[in-house]
């Protein structure tokens, strides 16, 4: 469904039911490699309300999606729209829609849509390997309290929140201590306050855990 919240994505569901998406030579197990990487190309939000279409059209790009079944050409602006993301009428994009979108544009059920209040570092890591480890490129909701200390990468310090989403495409290490992960990060090229975000960056999945606990995954 469109609206709904799933269960956790188990990895015995997963390779059970979904062994025909495991395009890569470690999709036998998420664990098996120290660095797993998915190929995606960086998109810049159009507007600044479009993290999340950014984000989706990455996630298809990575998996060679740029026209619907439809045979229409994937835009940020067509993601947007009443039927998929419905960005543009809520001036934000829900989490549940970027699943439900993935999906049907890619004609799968792959991707789940999973919220988490506290969010640790062994769960991130798992989430995020399961993906990878078949060539998909999970999304994160991100919540960046203004007055944490833990933020995104060149991220300016003030009173103020962030929600965001970044789709994640590496992940390095499985030692939460020590893990690391890569992300794109579509508000980069918009400058202002983001004038020194980047378009791609690493983060420690210590913090990134603390910035996807209350916000959401799409994996």
């Amino acid at each position: 469904s469109k609206y709904s919240n799933d269960p956790e994505k188990t990895a015995s569901m997963f390779f059970s039911d979904k062994s025909e998406a495991l395009i890569t030579p470690n999709g036998a197990d998420p664990g098996q490699y120290d660095y797993i990487y998915v190929n995606t190309p960086f998109y810049s939000q159009e507007t600044l309300d479009y993290c999340g279409p950014a984000s989706t059209k990455m996630a298809l790009s990575a998996r060679n999606f740029y026209t619907t079944p439809w045979g229409s050409s994937i835009t940020q602006s067509l993601l947007a729209n009443d039927y998929y993301l419905e960005t543009d009428s809520y001036g934000y994009t829900i989490g549940s829609y970027i699943k439900w979108t993935l999906n049907t544009i890619m004609e799968t059920d792959f991707y789940v849509y999973l919220q988490d209040d506290d969010v640790s570092e062994d769960e991130l890591i798992y989430r995020v390997r399961l993906d990878l480890s078949s060539g998909y490129v999970p999304i994160l909701a991100i919540w960046q309290r203004w007055e944490s200390e833990i933020r995104l990468n060149n991220y300016p310090y003030g009173q103020y929140e962030i929600r965001h989403f970044i789709p994640v495409y590496e992940s390095q290490g499985t030692n939460p201590d020590t893990a690391i992960m890569n992300y794109c990060d579509p508000v980069s090229g918009w400058g202002g306050k983001f004038i020194n975000v980047q378009p791609r960056n690493t983060i420690s999945v210590y913090k990134l855990a603390r910035l996807n606990s209350g916000g959401s995954i799409i994996y």
